[in-house]
């Protein structure tokens, strides 16, 4: 252990499940991460959940007693509204995702489509008829309006999800060929 604090700057931690599992701390979590910046290391929270932004986070990591800052936090919602914000993005994203991403979007002035799966925006073409799960529709949406299609956790039921699934898939394939 000693070897490890000598050689180590940086700690990453990922949250879920190694921090805490759902709403209970994992015992002595908290006063690790306390002895580490205690003695000068960098400790870094990391998430794969994009259901909460990094202010969320924060709300949480304290309800379960530890003292961390927003910019410790590196989770998927905010990196890719970091993304798209470094790359001077200037569409509106097609958000099928929770709050925590529309928040980070937010917090970079990025436009977007509602949390979810959303309703057409007032502007949309009106051969889109069925917007949730026209694929079309969104491939139209993407490439002639420069928009971005942003898909994260989502909480919620979709009428059709295995189809708007397969649409999702195949979309983001597409798009990435183009």
């Amino acid at each position: 252990m000693n070897y490890l604090l000598a050689h180590v700057d940086t700690f990453l931690f990922d949250c879920d499940g190694v921090l805490w599992r759902h709403l209970e701390p994992i015992p002595g979590a908290s006063d690790t991460v306390k002895k580490l910046k205690k003695l000068g290391k960098n400790v870094l929270f990391v998430t794969n959940n994009s259901t909460k932004s990094r202010k969320a986070y924060c709300i949480k990591f304290s309800q379960l007693g530890f003292e961390v800052k927003e910019s410790e936090i590196i989770s998927t919602a905010y990196v890719a509204a970091l993304y798209l914000h470094e790359c001077n993005f200037k569409g509106k994203v097609y958000l099928v995702g929770s709050k925590g991403i529309a928040d980070e979007l937010d917090n970079f002035g990025i436009q977007h489509t509602e949390v979810g799966i959303g309703s057409p925006p007032e502007d949309y073409p009106s051969n889109a008829c069925d917007f949730k799960y026209n694929a079309d529709a969104i491939n139209y949406e993407a490439k002639v309006n420069s928009t971005k299609f942003l898909v994260g956790m989502f909480e919620g039921t979709l009428k059709h999800p295995l189809s708007f699934c397969r649409y999702t898939v195949s979309f983001v394939i597409d798009f990435i060929k183009d």
